[in-house]
């Protein structure tokens, strides 16, 4: 059960870091035309900070899709 949770707490945390890492990225990424220089790098800006917590707690791949899911997400929301 243990190996359970020490592979899911990682993962969650990573979830919960994309979500809330991204709705001030939303909120930013409104003020500015869209396809614009700003609003591509609003809409990109937590990408590193998720790739590191990703490396360093050793979290699989699998969970690449699941993130940005979350990101795109917490953007939308952060925009409405």
């Amino acid at each position: 059960m243990h190996e359970v949770i020490d592979k899911f707490l990682p993962f969650l945390a990573l979830c919960l870091i994309a979500f809330y890492s991204n709705i001030p990225c939303g909120f930013m990424r409104a003020k500015y035309p869209k396809f614009s220089f700003k609003w591509f790098l609003w809409l990109h800006a937590s990408i590193p900070i998720l790739i590191y917590c990703r490396v360093q707690w050793e979290i699989s791949a699998w969970s690449i899709p699941f993130s940005i899911l979350i990101a795109i997400l917490s953007q939308v929301i952060a925009t409405k």
